[in-house]
Parts: C-alpha cells; sequence; structure tokens
C-alpha cells in the first residue's frame, strides 16, 4: 500500500488570493483543495506563518485520564483500604496517621500531628 503524499501548497499565493477577493470555489478549485474546511485550515495556517494571527500554544492532543474510584469498602477483615490511586489524587503520604470518627454520614478521618518526641504520655 502506497502512502499518499500531501499536497504542497504556497500559503503565501493563498492568502493573497483570498486578500484579492477570489471566491472561495474558485480559490478551491485553482489550489486542488477538497473542501471549504480544507480551504479554512490552511487559511488559518497562511495568518499563522504570516504572523497575522498568533500561533495556538499548548501541546496539542492530551491523553485523558480516568477519572479515580473514590469509593471504598469494608473488607471482610473488617479493615477500610484506600487505594493507592486516591492516596495519590490527595496531599497526604505513606505513613500518615488518621483518626477515625463515626459522624450521621459516614467515617471522618482527621490527620494525627506528630507529637514532639520530649512529651511523655501520661
Amino acid at each position: 500500500m502506497a502512502k499518499t503524499e500531501r499536497k504542497k501548497i504556497d500559503l503565501k499565493k493563498l492568502l493573497e488570493a483570498i486578500k484579492g477577493g477570489v471566491e472561495q470555489a474558485e480559490i478551491i478549485k485553482q489550489f486542488g483543495l477538497s473542501s471549504s474546511t480544507q480551504l479554512k485550515a490552511l487559511y488559518a495556517k497562511a495568518l499563522i506563518e504570516a504572523d497575522e494571527i498568533p500561533k495556538i500554544q499548548g501541546a496539542g492532543r492530551t491523553k485523558k485520564t480516568k477519572p479515580v474510584n473514590m469509593n471504598v469498602k469494608i473488607n471482610k477483615r473488617g479493615s477500610l483500604i484506600i487505594k493507592k490511586e486516591i492516596i495519590n489524587t490527595t496531599k497526604y503520604d505513606v505513613d500518615q496517621k488518621f483518626t477515625v470518627k463515626e459522624t450521621p454520614s459516614g467515617f471522618q478521618l482527621k490527620l494525627v500531628k506528630d507529637e514532639p518526641a520530649s512529651k511523655t504520655n501520661k
């Protein structure tokens, strides 16, 4: 299967034709374009290259990430496991400690602040 080559379009001539008031159908025919959408895309590209409009900044297409499932459940052993994917979406780190409080709407976790080493437990 042979790879088809793209036509080389002189964007300066295309821009001159558009600014000169040549009809859209005539420009499409003259430059061998297949549609008005292709013409509009090349027109935008020509304007960018001529520094008449700014280029859109960005990385282009990005891979969409799946949303993290924020649901957890109590397993058969009675443990509540919070998945690593959930932890990665937070500011918390491994080995941080939390106190658990039961509220009318469920459980509430509160970060335990480290006690200074000089304090003694009574």
